[in-house]
């Protein structure tokens, strides 16, 4: 057992030394890559074929790591080694990281290789196919953690904007930058932000200083800036008269030193120039002759050499020596020829490789669209059948869901309908009971011989009791909806004196409920113009048009009040309509009195 456990931690003590070390190695890996491909930014102005040698390195130490993502890398660091002196090759590289790095997650990578791209395409004088990587590279840059890369690559969408002569867009983009920027004050981002601010933005010359010694002070503490630092010197220098760019040029050459030869060049063709504006011919000559024109050839500039000797031309003009200045004129057109040739031949080579790369991508862009677009009508249709099917069971359900919910309400109204007729017919058995109560005492008072005039007391009792019966007889089975209408109409004539006429044309009789509901809103009706218009005529119509009974009832008084708050009785009579189903309607005549109307189906 004791063995056993010593081999086991043995065991887990090996497994972790060989974990460390995988970690180390890989660690180490990374930092020799990176190391590399700074190399290959560094030296490919200067020594483009040993930056190339540098960015082959890279791109086999990435293969080796078997990582997309370092092999994304590589092929980025190789691309910036062709940067200046192949850039189509750079431009090939650049896309071909592209689309490895798309499933690397990796913003920063992204944001520079679309960056990249624009300024080659830049290069190429497509500025506006350069606009959309620049936009790109932008949204990928402000979405990384690195607020130093967006607010660069914010500088350089800017920079292109004013190339554009959007200067209004180009301001606020810098503004954007120096916002982010301003989260490392210390950073390059915000030096070089607020050095472009002090070039666009309008402001006094006490601002305007304060803020180019801010981003000066800023390059020249971050390590690893000397580009930034250079470049911001140089460009100070251009705006200001000689003795002031003196400080400025010396500075800038000696940051710059022999890293960025093209930049070196531009500072001495600058400096030669002030030495001359200040007198200094000398100087001058020894500028242009032994540093400036040597170093653009080693690095076969052809561009920057004709402008070096069309520069040198000019001093030598000043100094009197024309015959000298006529060589240097000579040379200078001589090697504008040689830069046309070269840039047009580079551009040329660059164009195809962009057209090339473009047909490509337009191919398989073709072949992706079609594919997508057999996807996409095969989805569409697969969708369109399970939202039919959705939307049908949707509407069987909403339909069921509505049907049952109209029975439901309309179960509920039927309730609260009957319990209100049921409330009603309790009242009038009441009111029945109390008239038979009164009867009652009549009677016995007129049989005890207790009342002055038996006779009179048994008459009244006679024709009390024969109103209650005449009542509770209208919708006896053995009479017709007309008999019954037509005795309704006889008794409020006998106890009330009421004129009614009844007409009625039916050939359909109504059923039994339905008939009972009919007969008490008839009688609700003729009592409500016995009551509220006394004296007046009522009509009672009845006929039946195809499956409908129509039955109305109308008087001679004053209609309708214009506020009409309906009580007990006309409540009653909606109920009763809405139980058997009929459509109850009221209205003033024009020329006065109430006019009922029901509308029944007999079926």
């Amino acid at each position: 057992m004791r063995n056993s456990g010593l081999f086991i931690c043995l065991l887990f003590l090996i497994l972790t030394d060989r974990l460390h070390a995988q970690n180390f190695s890989h660690n180490l890996q990374n930092d020799s890559l990176v190391k590399l491909g700074q190399l290959c930014f560094n030296l490919r102005e200067q020594n483009p074929n040993l930056a190339r040698k540098y960015g082959y390195k890279a791109l086999e130490m990435a293969r080796q790591s078997g990582d997309s993502c370092q092999i994304a890398y590589g092929i980025f660091y190789l691309g910036n080694s062709n940067n200046m002196a192949c850039p189509d090759s750079a431009y090939n590289c650049y896309l071909k990281a592209l689309q490895i790095s798309r499933h690397c997650n990796d913003n920063d990578l992204l944001a520079y290789l679309n960056s990249n791209i624009g300024a080659l395409l830049i290069r190429a004088g497509d500025k506006n196919g350069a606009l959309p990587y620049l936009i790109k590279a932008r949204k990928l840059a402000l979405e990384s953690d690195h607020p130093d890369l967006a607010a660069l690559i914010l500088n350089d969408l800017a920079v292109l904007r004013l190339t554009m002569s959007d200067s209004v867009e180009a301001v606020r983009i810098f503004r954007q930058a120096f916002k982010i920027s301003r989260e490392m004050p210390r950073e390059v981002g915000y030096a070089v932000t607020v050095l472009n601010m002090a070039k666009v933005i309008d402001t006094n010359d006490m601002s305007l200083i304060r803020m180019q010694n801010e981003g000066l002070q800023i390059l020249r503490q971050v390590k690893g800036a000397d580009f930034q630092l250079g470049s911001a010197l140089l460009n100070l220098a251009v705006d200001l008269p000689p003795y002031q760019a003196f400080p400025l040029l010396r500075e800038s050459l000696k940051v710059l030193g022999n890293n960025y030869p093209l930049i070196t060049v531009a500072a001495l063709n600058l400096l030669g120039y002030a030495y001359a504006e200040t007198g200094h011919f000398g100087e001058a000559n020894v500028i242009f002759a032994d540093s400036a024109l040597p170093l653009c050839k080693s690095i076969g500039n052809y561009d920057w050499l004709s402008t070096l000797h069309d520069s040198y031309a000019d001093i030598l003009v000043m100094q009197g020596r024309f015959q000298e200045a006529q060589v240097q004129q000579k040379l200078a057109l001589d090697a504008r020829e040689r830069a046309v040739a070269l840039s047009g031949a580079a551009q040329l080579r660059l164009l195809m490789t962009m057209h090339d790369v473009q047909q490509k991508d337009e191919q398989i862009r073709d072949q992706a669209r079609s594919i997508e677009d057999n996807r996409r009508e095969l989805i569409i249709l697969q969708l369109w059948f399970v939202v039919t099917f959705f939307a049908l069971l949707l509407v069987v359900a909403a339909f069921v869901w509505y049907r049952q919910r109209q029975k439901l309400k309309f179960g509920r109204q039927k309730l609260e309908s009957a319990a209100e007729i049921i409330l009603a017919n309790d009242m009038t058995t009441i009111n029945l009971g109390r008239e038979l109560h009164d009867i009652a005492g009549l009677l016995a008072a007129a049989i005890s011989g207790n009342t002055g005039n038996k006779e009179e007391a048994l008459n009244k009792a006679r024709m009390n009791i024969r109103n209650m019966s005449h009542l509770l007889q209208f919708s006896h089975p053995s009479l017709t909806f007309a008999e019954s209408v037509a005795l309704i109409a006889q008794t409020y004539h006998q106890c009330y004196n009421a004129a009614i006429t009844t007409r009625f044309e039916i050939h359909q009789e109504p059923s039994d409920d339905k008939r009972m509901h009919l007969l008490r809103m008839i009688t609700e009706m003729v009592q409500n113009s016995v009551v509220h218009a006394p004296g007046c005529t009522i009509t009672i119509d009845g006929k039946d048009i195809g499956n409908q009974l129509v039955v109305t009832v109308s008087d001679t008084g004053p209609g309708f009040p214009v506020t009409m708050i309906a009580g007990s009785g006309v409540k009653g009579l909606y109920h009763r309509a809405m139980l058997i189903g009929a459509k109850l309607t009221h209205v003033s005549g024009t020329s006065g009195g109430a006019i009922w109307r029901i509308a029944l189906k007999l079926n």
